[in-house]
């Protein structure tokens, strides 16, 4: 059950995608053979099946520039087990699982797509398929599940208005002087902008929120737009199902704060924020 917080809504948010994932120790035995029996579970819901090559493990630890990597994937003894996609009809939602990694994806399709709502199904989802995934790896005696790391991320895609160009960063983030852009006769081309974000409680370090920002150019009819990605990464408290659960929650509520917080009342207006609930 997720726990009620007040939180920034907007009736018509620029979300493109979402992905919750946990990351965990490598199941060895987890084989491309039982990844054809694990499809069988979940094949009704998630008749497509793609093949994916693994994603390297990666841990947030305090210190350095960038997220620690972990030993490669490719250094075991054995060659890796890919990475699957089960993917529904509507190809709107799908599972990706590797030899330690579940990740659940919401995206959008088409551009009247309605997000579902995190509360309303994307965690109920996410839950539902962590719990049968589990419930196999005891039945297949694969081993325990033993979570590393959780992830939650959202991506944005954030459509200019008519007349606005990239340059007009300030329209729609906080931050960003817009004195910057038309301090120079030189057309601003392109933008990256990239922050990391330390989450502790306490004293203790939990994880990173990262934010990127980047120009971009919609290939459905060449408008300009913004692609505004967060992450929350971090370790659970324990290897619990129910820690998992609590640190996506976390997360998700650190992202949606920090979307609300970053962005400008002009981009609200746009996404028509309104109330908080």
């Amino acid at each position: 059950m997720i726990k009620k917080v007040n939180l920034p809504e907007f009736e018509e948010p620029p979300l493109a995608e979402v992905a919750l994932s946990v990351q965990f120790e490598p199941l060895l035995g987890l084989l491309t053979p039982h990844m054809g029996l694990l499809w069988q579970e979940f094949r009704e819901r998630f008749p497509k099946l793609e093949e994916k090559p693994p994603l390297n493990p990666i841990i947030e630890r305090l210190g350095g520039h960038r997220a620690n990597q972990s030993i490669p994937l490719e250094l075991f003894s054995t060659p890796p087990s890919p990475r699957l996609w089960f993917v529904d009809k509507s190809e709107r939602e799908l599972i990706q699982i590797q030899q330690d990694r579940f990740i659940h994806n919401w995206r959008k399709v088409k551009g009247k797509d309605e997000y579902p709502r995190y509360e309303l199904r994307i965690r109920k989802s996410f839950f539902d398929n962590l719990k049968l995934f589990i419930d196999f790896l005891k039945k297949e005696k694969l081993g325990d599940l033993v979570p590393n790391q959780c992830e939650v991320t959202y991506v944005n895609h954030i459509i200019l208005e008519k007349n606005d160009r990239h340059k007009d960063l300030s329209k729609y983030f906080i931050g960003w002087n817009e004195r910057y852009s038309s301090s120079s006769p030189l057309d601003v081309e392109d933008i990256n902008l990239k922050t990391r974000h330390i989450i502790k409680q306490k004293d203790d370090f939990l994880g990173r929120l990262h934010l990127n920002i980047d120009s971009a150019i919609n290939s459905k009819d060449n408008s300009m737009m913004y692609v505004m990605t967060l992450t929350v990464r971090g370790k659970p408290n324990d290897t619990s199902i129910e820690a998992v659960m609590d640190f996506i929650d976390k997360g998700r509520e650190h992202i949606v704060r920090h979307f609300d917080s970053c962005t400008t009342p002009y981009a609200h207006n746009i996404w028509r924020k309104s109330h908080v609930k």
